[in-house]
């Protein structure tokens, strides 16, 4: 299976001599790498890669509290790290470094599409992945909403019950 985001290794962070004492904060539990994008738990303060959380809700895996995604406070530490391309070595910070790398192979095997856009061929089936990934995630938030919606239908039907039971024991009760 081809990753779609994932975390990345400590030695490509170029300024990491400034962030030393985070890394351990964001060290993803799961791959080790620095997790990217990162969900941290809500309770135990432990980071996965958004990857790596395989059943792609946000419970913690270890503790099965919330997790939040990319919450402000990681933000600002990622917000200035330097990484290096994973295919040519150009340091990049990294707000540019997923995009960058969707297109740099750091060889030229790349392939028209539509007219003058290029994009390396690995990058396109990744692209597919992702839409197909997107989709399967929609769909199933998508049975999760219409389970709750029968859960609610059945809890007012319930409750409507409830108050004619009780209706029916006041009448009784007034004989």
């Amino acid at each position: 299976m081809i990753k779609l985001f994932g975390g990345f290794e400590k030695e490509r962070i170029i300024n990491i001599d400034n962030y030393q004492s985070y890394i351990s904060l964001i060290e993803c539990i799961k791959c080790k790498k620095i997790s990217f994008p990162p969900c941290e738990c809500s309770s135990c303060k432990k980071c996965i890669c958004q990857n790596c959380n395989e059943k792609k809700k946000l419970i913690c895996p270890i503790c099965e509290k919330n997790l939040l995604f990319f919450p402000d406070e990681l933000k600002e530490i990622y917000k200035n790290f330097i990484i290096k391309c994973n295919n040519c070595n150009e340091d990049l910070h990294i707000n540019q470094l997923r995009e960058h790398e969707k297109y740099c192979t750091g060889s030229y095997d790349i392939i028209d599409i539509q007219g003058d856009i290029k994009k390396p061929l690995n990058n396109l089936l990744i692209e597919s992945f992702e839409e197909i990934n997107i989709k399967d995630i929609l769909l199933d938030k998508d049975k999760e909403i219409k389970d709750l919606k029968n859960r609610v239908l059945t809890l007012e039907k319930l409750v409507k019950n409830l108050y004619i039971e009780i209706d029916k024991l006041k009448k009784e009760i007034n004989k």
